[in-house]
């Protein structure tokens, strides 16, 4: 395996410890599948001795503190004893092998509710077990190129089947939606014994925030979502309050390619601005906000860009046009253009709206309109110095100007 100069000496660094690693997850994937390495890179250390716990520990901070020191990285501990490697031009999470114990007491299960308990020198079976995916559950050694492959997830993707030896798959409810993000990104049919977990998993704690988190991770967007609450809905699933007002998501199109938080929320808005309108007040805001990584202003605009874009057709451009300027800076379709007009560009809306062509034809034309205007050069001696009054005489001008 040809290596980084980057992750070449985080290996040495880890050999000098007695460690070795192994890629894991979807670079192991990756370069299974085109022999480089990706830029997502997972690391699990394993001891090349046996060693005691505390041990295993102190060997692994010595190294990642070595490692920092030497390629000029920030260490940044995560849960787990998982640590992140991060520089300008590199990044890498390292792991210990782990098993993850649940209480079997317990009926109800969040994410995190499990104790770690750390394998120093485990089977490629021990160690991959607690993953939740066959396809997920593969490694390779970075010094020897060894593959370590326990459960046939290179068979499964070659099949395109989604499966889990995970026993305890069904009690961290968000692999529930790590299945579907999968299904969809790696076009992946899920087993029967997976559906079947699926279908009896406990979602009661699963906030509307991690359904989005997971949307956008590698590319799921809206394709994840409709098909996730399309599940839900046929099998009468029990979710999270946060969760309920969200099920008009099954209705999404099932061709829907829109993989970024502002090309969905755009669909979203074009095609379901009804139910959006519980989630545009205060509160629902701002948990938007959150959820999509998008700022208040923006989800509002192309709300309403959608809003007035729906109701405008294009004799509406024309009858502004053959409108003389004393009638024109009055009539109050002149607040709603200027909006579609800086906010026509901002998307891709052919996608979403392919089948109507009287729509594409509006839009085509409000384009031109923006690009006509940017170029537009006109002396603002003449007239007044109110702004919005400069604003529609330039936009008047362009109008009959344009074809």
């Amino acid at each position: 395996m040809k290596l980084s100069p980057e992750l070449e000496t985080l290996e040495k660094v880890f050999q000098k410890h007695g460690l070795f690693s192994l890629l894991v997850g979807g670079g192991a994937r990756t370069y299974l599948a085109t022999g480089s390495l990706a830029e997502d890179i997972d690391l699990e250390i394993r001891s090349k001795t046996n060693s005691t716990h505390d041990d295993y520990l102190s060997r692994l901070d010595k190294a990642f503190t070595e490692a920092a020191k030497t390629l000029a990285l920030h260490l940044e501990p995560l849960a787990f004893s998982v640590m992140r490697l991060r520089g300008k031009n590199f990044e890498v999470e390292c792991a210990p092998a782990r098993r993850d114990q649940y209480n079997e007491d317990s009926k109800s299960f969040g994410h995190k509710d499990f104790i770690a308990y750390l394998l120093p020198t485990p089977t490629d079976e021990e160690a991959f077990l607690r993953r939740d995916f066959t396809v997920n559950a593969l490694g390779v050694e970075l010094t020897s190129g060894r593959i370590a492959d326990p459960f046939q997830g290179q068979q499964d993707l070659a099949k395109k089947i989604l499966r889990t030896k995970n026993p305890d798959f069904k009690k961290d409810p968000l692999r529930f939606l790590r299945a579907f993000r999968f299904a969809t990104t790696l076009d992946l049919t899920m087993d029967q014994e997976l559906e079947s977990e699926l279908k009896n998993m406990d979602l009661s704690r699963l906030e509307m925030d991690f359904y989005f988190r997971e949307a956008f991770k590698k590319g799921g967007g809206g394709r994840f979502l409709q098909k996730t609450f399309e599940f839900l809905h046929k099998e009468k699933i029990e979710v999270h309050l946060s969760v309920d007002s969200w099920f008009f998501l099954k209705n999404l199109s099932k061709d829907s390619s829109l993989q970024t938080p502002e090309k969905f929320w755009g669909e979203l808005a074009l095609f379901h601005g009804k139910e959006l309108a519980p989630f545009l007040e205060t509160n629902g805001i701002k948990s938007l906000e959150k959820a999509l990584g998008l700022k208040k202003k923006d989800l509002l605009a192309l709300v309403k860009f959608s809003e007035y874009f729906l109701n405008w057709e294009m004799t509406d451009l024309e009858a502004l046009k053959n409108l003389d300027f004393k009638k024109f800076q009055l009539d109050p379709r002149l607040r709603e253009l200027d909006l579609l007009l800086q906010n026509c560009h901002r998307l891709n809306f052919e996608e979403m709206l392919s089948s109507n062509s009287q729509k594409l034809q509006l839009l085509q034309r409000l384009r031109d309109l923006s690009e006509f205007l940017k170029n537009f050069k006109m002396d603002y001696a003449l007239f007044a110095d109110d702004l919005k009054l400069r604003s529609a005489r330039k936009l008047h001008t362009a109008l009959q100007s344009l074809s």
